[in-house]
């Protein structure tokens, strides 16, 4: 339990703060006249940024994709990444493929890891 603590609280930051951006940069009137007015502003530029990132839902594919090769390999780096790029595709309007891509990688991520096996066919716990 100790060793999932960090992650979880990196995740959660991350969620945090793309729910900050959703709703402090994407959404509000005021950005959109200031990127009317002055298009180059730093505001105005990671707005489009992350419009880019959803707008052909690509931050749903990325956790799709993420979560796939997780189930498929039981990476738990894969897994991670597909989980926490799934939760901000949630955030970022890509709910469909990010749900499943987080789902994906939850899953791979509650597996145990594959004990290595010896020539024989036996588990082998200590290697």
């Amino acid at each position: 339990m100790k060793t999932l603590f960090r992650p979880i609280c990196v995740a959660l930051a991350l969620l945090a703060l793309a729910y900050t951006v959703r709703y402090k940069i994407i959404e509000p009137e005021t950005v959109r006249a200031l990127c009317e007015a002055n298009p180059g502003a730093w505001q105005c530029q990671l707005k489009m940024g992350l419009v880019h990132l959803f707008q052909f839902n690509r931050l749903g594919w990325a956790a799709l994709i993420l979560g796939v090769a997780a189930f498929a390999s039981s990476q738990r780096s894969l897994a991670w990444a597909g989980w926490v790029c799934g939760l901000l595709a949630t955030v970022f309007y890509c709910y469909d493929m990010g749900a499943a891509g987080a789902l994906l990688s939850l899953i791979a991520l509650s597996r145990q890891p594959k004990m290595m096996q010896t020539g024989y066919g036996e588990s082998n716990a200590h290697a």
